[in-house]
Order: C-alpha cells, then structure tokens, then sequence
C-alpha cells in the first residue's frame, strides 16, 4: 500500500512538473532579435524591401501595415507587408526617395501564435544613399563631326561619325522608315522625290528645275518617318512604298533623285521590303542610268534601329550602338522654327525613352520631380535649352530649365545643361542626378 501511495505521490510530483515547464510560445514574450537594414544604417537602396525577424513564429494575423510601418517624416509610407513564419516583410508601393532617414516600427500589437504581444514597440531608423549628380563633359568635335550616344545608367559615351553614311534603314519588322543623311558635314545629303507622276526605275531624268523641287527632311518627333517617308499619305502608303495587307510586305512606288555628301548626283529606287525576312532590296545609279548598283540588305537579327549605307562607297556602314547601348543621342537634325526648317544642334531620345522640360524642380539636390507628363516625342529634349547671345558670340544656357528623362527600367534622371560651346569646339557639359 505505501508502494503503491509512493508512486502516485511520484507520478503527481512529475506532473507538476511537467505542467510548470514553459510553451516557449505561451510564455515567453516575442522579440525582435534582427532588422534588414540595421537601425542607423546609412546608404540604403532606394528599392529597398525592410525585414524584421522575430524569436518565434508570429500569428499572421497581427502582422500588417497597423503593427508594421515606415515612415518619412511622421508620413505613412505605402507598401505591403507580409509574414513567412518569423520574418515579417514591407514592401515599399513607390521607390523610397534618396538622401531620406525613414522610420520603420513595429508595435506591440504585433504577437505571437498564442497570442503573446511584444513587451515593447520597436523603432530603428536607416537612411537612403544620396542623391547621385555626376558632371559629364562630351564633345560632338569640330563642325560637329560626331554624333554621341549616352546610356544614362551609367554614362556609357559612344562617339560616331556622323559624315560617313547616306541612307539608313529600319530594322523593326513592324516599320517602314527610311531616314538621310541631310546634316552631314561638310555637305549633307539632299533628298528630293522626283516629281513626274508615274516614274519607276526605268525613266529617264530630266534635271530641268531641281532647285525647285521639295527637299525631304526625316522627322523630328519619331524614329518611324525618315526622309523617304516624307510624301506618305497614310496606311497603306508610306511614302517610298505601298504595304501590302495580305503579304504584310512593302513594295516601291517612288523615284528618288539623292545628292550624296560628295555631292554625286544619283537615282534611287526602294523595290521592297520583306517583312519577315527582315530584308531591303534597293538599287541606285548616276542620273543617267550608268553604274547601277543592286543592294540586298539583311536585317535580321539586329539589335539596332537602323542601318546604314553608304552610296558614295556602296557598303553596309556600322555606326549605331545597339539599342541598349544608349537612351539619348547629341547630333544635328532638323526641325521647323517659324515656318522654316533649321538644322540645330540637340539631343535626341532613343526609342520608347520618354522625357519632358521642367522649370519648377531645378535644384540639384531635389528629390521632387513630376510623376506624369513624360513624352513620347523623340526631340523633347530637342535643341532650345541654349541661346545664342549676338553681342558676345557665345551660347548661353537658359535657366531655370531641366529635363526629366524616363528610361525603359522606369528609372527617372534630371538633366540639366551647363556649357556649350557651338560648331568650334562642339563641346558641352551638363549634370545628371538619378531622382528615382
């Protein structure tokens, strides 16, 4: 019988026990015990997800902007938060903005899966990296003999002569463009469709009124209507061409008459263009029909808006970076003032690269800058940020004015000129700051 009383009293004893040990989920209080990024942390990605991890496992339920929030200057920061077992998660709606100290804090309504709440709030706070402003400094040369295509990520510079091609192509198998040379140095190319309705290749020129004829200028506002565009009328006619709707092909309908840059007179002629081959067949000749070249173009493949070709030394010319080697390009083209076309000296946007002019967020250590209104318009950029002062001869820079350019990662730069120097030098400078 005491045998008996003694293992009840041990098994009581060892019930006790048991009972007094601790559910590390019911007992004991939930902490923070890490945060990415730490408190105090200083040049933090503007993309930057935050996470804090617990001690234990955290009922999902506690977990949300309420409990979990950053903040700028006592302002909610939108975003999501999320929890996977003890790592809660917010995820920023917006890029955080650079040069910023935001507070992240997580509150005591947080708990965990037994329903334990944290003793305490707990706050750190980190700082964004500084605005990026770099000093760039290009040079087009002298006559502005070069053309300089800039990737705005990381300054990537790609000088090409401008001077040693005629023509250029699409590569885009859903475009028709055909652009010319028409600001090449010393002497551009001149473009003129030859005006006897009914021309083809076979008919004889007759030069008779030349300086007459309406001279063919690319646009200034899309890489989709060159030179050779000018007299489309719409779908199906694009000007060199008229598209087939069943082929989905192009096939010529114009008769060009093309000064080169070493002023040889020629004709022209586009025969077509195979979309899905990617293809241009073309041939040209001295006005009288002599010393006719047959040119077949591949396109396929190509990482590029266009390519080029000489007629002066009838060969395929490679200049173009790939299209994404560069977002803008310094160059000359033309464009219409007052009623008058001009060639201007500028920038030109790659395509799908968007921009627009601003006069109100100019400062350079500005983190405000215009959400909407970014331009398609490949000269938004264009050639008006400059002045030319007739008492002293020199370029002046127009200020207060910046341009906001959006490249295809929707990372957002402010550039703002400092220096030109005109056709002597073509040297200018500018500063550029990643905003967003």
């Amino acid at each position: 019988m005491k045998r008996v009383r003694h293992l009840i009293f041990v098994g009581l004893f060892i019930m006790t026990l048991n009972a007094c040990k601790e559910d590390p989920n019911t007992l004991t209080v939930p902490t923070v015990i890490s945060t990415d990024p730490l408190n105090n942390t200083t040049s933090i990605v503007l993309n930057k997800i935050v996470t804090a991890n617990f001690s234990v496992s955290m009922d999902p339920s506690t977990i949300n902007s309420t409990t979990f929030s950053i903040k700028l200057n006592g302002t909610p920061v939108g975003g999501t938060v999320s929890l996977t077992n003890a790592t809660a998660t917010f995820t920023p709606s917006d890029s955080l903005l650079p040069g910023a100290t935001y507070m992240a804090a997580i509150t005591t309504g947080a708990k965990n899966v037994q329903g334990t709440a944290l003793a305490n709030d707990v706050v750190w706070t980190f700082t964004t990296v500084s605005l990026v402003t770099k000093s760039e400094s290009i040079s087009l040369g002298s006559g502005y003999a070069n053309d300089i295509y800039y990737r705005l990520s990381d300054g990537l510079v790609t000088p090409v002569s401008r001077n040693n091609w005629d023509i250029a192509f699409s590569v885009s198998p859903r475009e028709a463009a055909i652009l010319a040379n028409t600001t090449s140095t010393p002497d551009n190319v001149v473009l003129k469709a030859y005006p006897v309705s009914g021309s083809d290749w076979s008919t004889p020129v007759d030069m008779t009124g030349y300086e007459t004829w309406t001279t063919l200028y690319n646009s200034d506002t899309t890489w989709t209507e060159g030179a050779f565009n000018g007299n489309a009328t719409g779908h199906p006619n694009y000007g060199w061409a008229e598209y087939n709707t069943t082929t989905h092909n192009l096939t010529g309908i114009s008769l060009y008459i093309i000064k080169t840059r070493n002023k040889s007179f020629k004709k022209i002629w586009i025969d077509n263009k195979m979309t899905v081959a990617q293809t241009y067949s073309f041939r040209y000749s001295d006005i009288d029909g002599s010393n006719e070249q047959i040119i077949n173009l591949n396109l396929a493949g190509k990482n590029k808006n266009f390519v080029y070709y000489s007629l002066d030394t009838n060969e395929e010319v490679d200049r173009e970076p790939e299209t994404d080697k560069w977002d803008i390009v310094f160059t000359k083209y033309h464009t219409l003032i007052e009623g008058i076309i001009y060639p201007v000296t500028g920038v030109l946007q790659n395509i799908n690269i968007t921009a627009q002019q601003d006069i109100t967020y100019t400062h350079p250590l500005s983190t405000v800058f215009p959400a909407t209104g970014y331009l398609t318009n490949m000269s938004t950029i264009g050639s008006d940020w400059k002045d030319f002062n007739m008492g002293t001869n020199q370029w002046t820079i127009k200020d207060p004015l910046v341009f906001y350019v959006k490249d295809l990662n929707e990372t957002i730069y402010r550039i703002k000129f400092k220096t030109f120097e005109g056709s002597s030098t073509g040297n200018l400078s500018f500063d550029i700051s990643t905003v967003k």
